[in-house]
């Protein structure tokens, strides 16, 4: 059945902010949940809506539904009395949230919660976002950690309950981070990828690929190429650790060079998204595992659909983001019931790993046998759970 979008645009003094649903009224959903994120304070209008359409259909909604798939399977109801009460009695509908700062300075303070004025600017900005929140009645739950800052979530719940995310104080992770993070190890241990394999890290300067490399060294992966994407006059602006089994090459910023494609069986790239279109994918060896862990790591619809066959026909295995960094949404959606219980416990960070741990695994054979089956890419089988969006 086709679904319509609704937009919301909130003007504030710092900053404007776009805020997008599906409207689903044939399911019955809990809420409708997305991240936010911030964009560059030049970004025109129409880029803004681009960006958040295809971070609402592309990540948001086809997240939601994959989970909301796995956990209608019952793979879950092992751990039916250690979860928050609802959590495997509803469904979640997509949302999304765009910031754009109103100048450079905000946008600097924004991103830097030990800035001259950051309290007043993020108030300010919670405070005109947990207005509208409050007047869905929530409908509407966003997740407004940017990626970066663990007090997000609690800054906006001092306006709206309508907010996911748990504190470092009171048992969370804060960021979603170590829980996409969780996710990408998680496939990894499904596709039997070990220690002895060549693994080449791109984005390891980033919030989650600074935690893959953690579990690289702490899991003794005998050879580890970074190749960041992060770069200051040539040199990789990451502090790499001191590792006989790690090797630095460089690398230009929105591709993947060529050296760094052929160089190991498994590359996992934590990255900003689309950098393949920009690359020489004929670089990878047949046989190599790619892990593209970014929900848009290739373009929705018919370019990235022809890269992911071009990439089936060299024998590359590719696995794609939504499936990946899952356990970000996941974590969130345990996080919400779990508020709701009021239980004076802290969050259980071990159970919430655990069950990305069996989400990921789960869906990622899901992916992988549907796309077998039908001899088709991981990649298109994932679109299969696309929800039919029409007009506004």
């Amino acid at each position: 059945m086709e679904v319509r979008t609704c937009y919301y645009k909130i003007t504030n003094c710092y900053a404007d902010i776009w805020i997008a649903h599906l409207l689903q009224d044939e399911i019955d959903y809990a809420y409708a949940y997305g991240g936010a994120r911030i964009l560059p304070f030049n970004t025109d209008n129409q880029l803004v809506l681009t960006t958040l359409n295809n971070l609402l259909i592309y990540e948001s909604a086809l997240k939601n539904r994959l989970i909301n798939f796995a956990i209608e399977t019952g793979i879950l109801h092992e751990f039916n009395k250690a979860l928050p009460a609802g959590l495997l009695n509803n469904k979640v509908g997509a949302a999304r949230c765009i910031i754009r700062p109103k100048n450079r300075k905000v946008k600097n303070i924004l991103r830097d919660h030990h800035a001259t004025g950051f309290p007043e600017i993020i108030s300010s900005v919670m405070q005109s976002v947990g207005r509208l929140l409050n007047e869905q009645k929530g409908r509407i739950k966003p997740t407004p950690d940017f990626g970066r800052f663990a007090s997000f979530a609690d800054h906006l719940f001092k306006y709206t309950p309508h907010t996911l995310g748990i504190s470092h104080g009171n048992g969370g992770c804060g960021t979603k981070a170590p829980y996409s993070a969780a996710g990408i190890i998680a496939v990894m241990k499904t596709l039997n990828i070990s220690c002895t394999d060549h693994v080449t890290l791109i984005g390891a300067n980033g919030a989650i690929g600074r935690i893959v490399l953690k579990h690289l060294l702490h899991n003794g992966f005998q050879k580890i190429i970074i190749c960041d994407t992060a770069y200051s006059n040539g040199a990789a602006d990451v502090i790499i650790p001191d590792a006989a089994c790690i090797t630095v090459k460089q690398a230009v910023p929105g591709k993947f060079t060529n050296d760094c494609l052929r160089s190991g069986k498994v590359i996992i790239a934590t990255t900003i998204g689309q950098e393949l279109e920009q690359s020489d994918i004929s670089m990878l060896q047949p046989g190599a595992c790619l892990l593209l862990a970014h929900s848009l790591a290739v373009s929705p619809g018919a370019g990235g659909i022809s890269i992911m066959q071009a990439l089936k026909k060299r024998r590359v295995l590719t696995v794609p983001g939504q499936i990946l960094t899952i356990g970000g949404a996941l974590v969130s959606r345990i996080e919400w019931f779990w508020r709701q219980q009021q239980t004076k416990g802290l969050f259980d960070r071990e159970l919430a790993y655990t069950v990305v741990d069996k989400v990921a695994a789960f869906l990622t054979g899901h992916i992988l046998n549907k796309a077998d089956a039908a001899d088709i890419t991981p990649f298109e089988a994932l679109l299969h759970h696309l929800p039919e969006v029409g007009h506004v």
